[in-house]
């Protein structure tokens, strides 16, 4: 197996087989590889629930003002 470059990790997930072949069709139908595909899947989610917890923190700072 193949070691990850500088500054990666590697990280190994077992999906049902009809995930793996939803994420199949949908690396190749933005011609990107499953890897490219993953990455960028988890940075969007993760900056989605970045911005939820930086709002809810917001949220909960105005609560404490009014």
């Amino acid at each position: 197996m193949e070691k990850p470059g500088p500054g990666r990790s590697r990280l190994d997930v077992d999906v049902p087989a009809d995930t793996r072949r939803r994420v199949r069709v949908a690396a190749a139908q933005e011609d990107v590889t499953i890897q490219e595909y993953v990455v960028k899947s988890l940075e969007r989610a993760l900056s989605e629930r970045e911005a939820l917890d930086e709002a809810d923190a917001r949220d909960d700072a105005q609560r404490l003002l009014d």
